[in-house]
């Protein structure tokens, strides 16, 4: 049978082979399949790489911003531990194009779990995926095609299978003198001795090597692959394995790198370079040249939460330096963006995450660092989920081309200061200028966090709010509050203020060449600048959209020396050149100092790359702040923003807003607009010159408006908004609604049912006839009513140890509700009783061991989120662990339930295991809790 790297990784460097375990050390196998595990006990590899830092491969992948939309097959091959099989590879290709790909999810990929794959052509190019399948590379093209999808593939070019290596008739393509076994060193396995060996890597020193190479990259576009995506990159430059130790020969970075080069070089701009599992040493130097993807973290595994922020938070130097996405998309953020690295964060899977929360914070975090979506899901576990992966407000995110930052504190490495960078603040513009913004809460409790527009973002008039998962409009705002469940997110969309032509700020763009975010001068708009620009090579690059023609583009720099100058151009996605030319930068008198130059530059119409590039024609250095494309109306200033308006006379379908007058900007104020909040906002009322106040009509009764007023210039400019005044309308016949009742109080908590009580709501127009109980979600549900004068409720049904949230409103005789109470947070009781729990040491090598651990629901209902815990009677530790999320202080271990086995039904059982080690004695634990309660020992 294959042993996989996943079963070698998902215990720590043991096997399991035909139910009894093996430890990897002792000549067990591992297949050239994928998998991830926790950083045990692993030392510093001493590597330098090659190159410099002034290069990065320029293609119409990474020039296009952000990573592909695609299926791939990992999510069935790593769960059964098995390449997909044909059958099933077609019926989950013909539900991505039914499902996906009218959503733009229109490719698929292989993955692993090909080292058993030995049919090759006289070349010695695999045939097929699997051996076992009856369709081909060109059969499954073809199929694809059909059904409107195009092809990725797994494979390393750099792999040669022992059939072809022992086939003295296969020869190296366009060399029929060198046969394949000639560019190959006798026992240069990969895996070395823990692997299969049934594929050996190319030596790139060899005659024939980069015809071979090269030749196999030709192979797959030919067949109609249009992405590669290349994996153990890491084993072949140092032959070693965070987890396995010595894992081969190591090639040295010198070797990588030419392969590397010989790849890139044949692909082009036809096929997409997936460099996954690189060690990225010298900041992913070699990768930077040659790829286009680069992996930044672990394998996703399982996926669920862990995979996204559990496990090792430390950096290491070499793979993977950062074990999670929120670290790894953090940690390389500095060379992300148009024209450099596309980030690549794995798999991801709907249905493996706990929460709508936790899959929310999945998605907009990959799209927030441009890293390509991947579906992991399959058409037989997608379960309520697919709306996730048909949500065209975060898919469009990616086709927009959009790459984010995280929010720089300061311009350390976040390798050396975790502090420099905040992996929970996202920020970047889209290519008309606007902004995208994303909170996250990556604790076990709900947070508040909070962003100010003109410190952040530069953004000193602030600019109209759209909640991007909620799809609701929040109107004109100057910073932004949100209120965070665990695992929670909120995405915003700010569209500036005022109609200025679009302001680019320099520290969310794309920096090449040793360019560097800096905020140590002052002056600045946003969080910082760009500096660096004094070395030949070093470069800003800007997303813009163009409308075509010549473009007034105003640059606003500091310059503390004497006059310096940059080459400033634009080109398209596709590399076609529209305009370029040098521009000179006079000096400011100090490094905040700012200044602005204005040149003409001729864009695209579409997406434009606006570079400023010291090359080696140009002089001195200046610090960056910002780029303006385009200018205002006839070079006019619009008007300022009016007062916010003023409710008045409010009944149940009009209200009247007042407000005081704005400022007029180069022309004067011919009126004012008043909009009205919604998707997307509408102006609802229009004044003349002067007139200060407007009635709106036609509203419904007992419902909340929010609404804001812009200035309109004589020459048709409108300025920029109001703050937003939110208005609820009077009930039917013009009363006045309920107030809000007391913040409901809990009692009486067990592990279903809740009991909330709350003082009275003050009454409206009429008498109070009763209370509705609301349960937070998506959307609010009325879980209770009660009658006029009770004032408590009982809530049943619930689920254990789970957190809930509840409001309570006010309704009166006429049939209006009032206004909402605070809401109450409650966790249910856990269920503990009748749990048994059973330990078993399944192998013990002297100075290790893995265990298995049972637990069995005794009881008759079911325990929801179960946590485990024991104590060691001795010095054992917990390595690695598998089914739960382990984690250990002192002799005290707690593991807790992943989502996908969260619930234990009556007479039910659930199994986890770990790998850990001992000195001594290796007695086994006495004692057990289920949630914090004793549970019987088995």
């Amino acid at each position: 049978m294959a042993i996989s790297r996943r079963d070698l990784l998902k215990v720590g460097g043991t096997v399991v082979v035909g139910g009894s375990l093996l430890s990897a050390g002792s000549g067990s196998a591992a297949a050239a399949s994928r998998g991830r595990g926790a950083l045990v006990g692993s030392t510093a590899v001493a590597v330098s790489a090659v190159g410099t830092d002034s290069v990065d491969r320029d293609s119409v992948f990474t020039r296009g911003g952000s990573g592909p939309l695609y299926w791939s097959t990992y999510g069935y091959d790593y769960p059964n531990n098995n390449a997909q099989s044909q059958a099933s590879w077609q019926a989950n290709v013909t539900w991505v194009a039914k499902n996906l790909k009218p959503y733009g999810i229109d490719m698929a990929c292989t993955d692993g779990w090909v080292d058993y794959t030995q049919a090759t052509n006289s070349n010695g190019y695999i045939l097929n995926y699997q051996d076992s399948w009856a369709m081909g590379w060109a059969g499954m093209s073809s199929y694809l095609s059909g059904l409107g999808l195009k092809m990725g593939v797994y494979y390393n070019p750099l792999w040669v299978t022992k059939s072809a290596y022992n086939d003295p008739s296969k020869t190296v393509v366009g060399r029929p003198d060198i046969p394949i076994s000639s560019i190959v060193t006798a026992g240069d396995f990969f895996g070395g001795n823990k692997g299969t060996q049934e594929i050996y890597w190319v030596d790139v020193t060899k005659d024939g090597a980069k015809e071979f190479v090269q030749g196999y990259v030709n192979y797959f576009k030919q067949l109609g692959a249009v992405y590669l995506r290349g994996d153990f990159w890491a084993w072949y430059e140092t032959g070693y394995d965070q987890n396995e130790g010595t894992v081969g020969v190591a090639h040295g970075s010198a070797n990588y790198a030419t392969a590397l080069g010989w790849i890139s070089e044949a692909a082009g701009d036809g096929l997409e370079v997936s460099v996954v599992m690189p060690n990225l040493l010298n900041h992913g130097q070699n990768e930077r040249r040659y790829g286009d993807l680069i992996r930044i973290d672990d394998d996703c595994g399982s996926g669920g939460w862990n995979f996204l922020d559990g496990g090792r938070s430390s950096w290491q130097n070499y793979w993977t330096q950062w074990h999670t996405p929120f670290l790894g998309f953090t940690g390389f953020s500095d060379i992300s963006g148009r024209g450099q690295m596309i980030l690549d964060g794995d798999v991801l899977e709907m249905n493996s995450f706990g929460s709508d929360d936790e899959r929310r914070t999945a998605l907009t975090l990959f799209a927030m660092a441009g890293s390509p979506l991947i579906v992991g899901d399959r058409s037989d576990n997608i379960g309520s989920y697919l709306s996730f992966w048909q949500n065209n407000d975060i898919l469009n995110i990616n086709k927009a081309g959009f790459v984010g930052k995280p929010y720089y504190h300061n311009a350390n490495p976040f390798s050396s200061d975790p502090t420099s960078r905040d992996p929970e603040t996202w920020t970047g513009q889209l290519p008309d200028g606007t902004w995208l913004v994303a909170l996250f809460n990556t604790t076990y409790s709900s947070v508040t966090k909070s962003i100010d527009f003109a410190g952040a973002l530069g953004l000193a008039a602030g600019g109209t709010v759209h909640d991007v998962w909620n799809n609701t409009n929040l109107g004109q705002m100057t910073s932004y509050s949100a209120s965070l469940p665990m695992h929670g997110v909120s995405l915003i969309k700010i569209t500036p203020a005022g109609s200025g032509a679009p302001v680019y700020q320099s520290q969310v763009a794309a920096w090449g060449g040793g360019a560097m975010f800096d905020n140590a001068a002052s002056g600045f708009s946003g969080n910082g600048y760009v500096d660096g620009l004094g070395s030949v090579g070093a470069r800003v690059v800007f997303g813009v959209t163009g409308a075509g023609g010549t473009t007034p583009v105003t640059i606003r720099y500091a310059n503390s020396g004497s006059a310096a100058s940059l080459t400033i151009s634009a080109k398209n996605v596709a590399g076609t050149v529209s305009g370029s030319t040098s521009v000179s930068l006079p000096g400011t008198g100090g490094a905040g100092t700012w200044s602005t130059v204005t040149v003409n530059l001729a864009l695209a119409a579409g997406t434009n790359l606006i570079t400023l590039e010291r090359t080696s024609t140009d002089s001195g250095s200046v610090n960056l702040d910002s780029i303006q494309v385009g200018a205002s109306s006839g070079g006019s200033t619009p008007p300022g923003a009016p007062g916010t308006p003023a409710a008045s006379a409010i009944t149940s379908n009009a209200v009247t807003l007042t407000w005081s007058a704005a400022a007029a900007g180069s022309n004067p104020i011919a009126g004012y607009q008043v909009y009205q909040v919604g998707s997307p906002d509408t102006v609802v009322a229009s004044t003349a010159a002067g007139t200060l106040t407007a009635t709106i009509s036609g509203l419904t009764a007992a419902t909340s408006y929010s609404f804001y007023v812009k200035a309109k210039d004589s020459a048709g400019t409108v300025g920029a908004a109001s703050g937003t005044t939110a208005v609820t309308t009077a009930g039917s016949g013009g009363s006045t609604p309920p107030g809000a009742p007391g913040t409901p109080a809990a009692s009486t908590i067990t592990a279903t049912a809740v009991t909330l009580t709350w003082s009275a709501a003050a009454a409206g127009s009429n008498a109070i006839a009763g209370y509705q109980v609301y349960e937070v979600g998506s959307p609010d549900t009325v879980v209770a009513s009660t009658a006029a004068g009770t004032l408590t409720a009982t809530i049943s049904g619930l689920m254990s140890a789970t957190q809930y949230g509840f409001y309570v409103k006010a309704k009166d005789s006429a049939g209006a509700l009032g206004a909402a109470s605070a809401t109450k947070t409650v966790t249910t009781a856990a269920v503990s009783a009748g749990a048994a729990v059973s330990y078993a040491v399944q192998s013990d090598w002297g100075s290790g061991f893995s265990a298995l651990v049972t637990i069995t629901n005794t009881g008759t209902s079911a325990i929801n989120n179960w946590t485990l815990g024991f104590t060691f009677a001795g010095n054992q530790h917990v390595t690695n662990g598998w089914n739960a999320t382990w984690s250990q202080s002192g002799a005290n271990v707690t593991a807790s339930s992943e989502s996908f086995n969260g619930a234990i039904a009556p007479g039910a059982s659930v199994q986890i295991g770990f790998t850990g080690t001992y000195s001594g004695a290796n007695a086994k634990p006495t004692a057990f809790t289920i949630n914090g309660q004793p549970a019987t020992t088995q």
